[in-house]
């Protein structure tokens, strides 16, 4: 049991938002788990992007309920991040999400979401769409 989180494609046509589909599975570029710091930051995102999915939601964000479609800007956001080792993503709680072990975290994913975040951009400048999800 714990977060599981992907990163995952749809190609510039797409009409699909929402939830990770069977489809999306096969299209999933990059797989971190439990990197709590992480899903703070792709939280924070989302409730930033999506207020109103959020109202009375607790705890470390969306369980598999929605994806979150990234943007250059976003991972301009994101890789600041990096760079801060998520210094504005604490994670207080997620206790399956490996808030017990997150300074870890984010030292063992450090060179992968460096690689993520330049993985995406291509994919963007490219014309496709970039996905962030998570399930637990």
């Amino acid at each position: 049991m714990g977060l599981d989180q992907y990163a995952y494609l749809r190609n510039k046509d797409s009409k699909l938002n929402g939830t990770i589909t069977d489809e999306d599975y096969s299209n999933i570029k990059y797989e971190w788990r439990k990197h709590a710091r992480l899903q703070v930051f792709m939280r924070d995102l989302h409730r930033e992007k999506n207020p109103d999915a959020h109202k009375g939601n607790f705890g470390l964000g969306f369980n598999n309920e929605s994806s979150l479609e990234l943007t250059i800007e976003d991972l301009e956001k994101l890789e600041k991040a990096i760079k801060e080792d998520y210094f504005n993503s604490f994670a207080d709680d997620g206790y399956f999400w490996g808030q017990q072990f997150q300074e870890e975290s984010v030292k063992e994913y450090k060179d992968q979401d460096k690689n993520f975040v330049k993985w995406a951009r291509q994919e963007l400048k490219d014309g496709n769409k970039v996905f962030y999800s998570c399930s637990w």
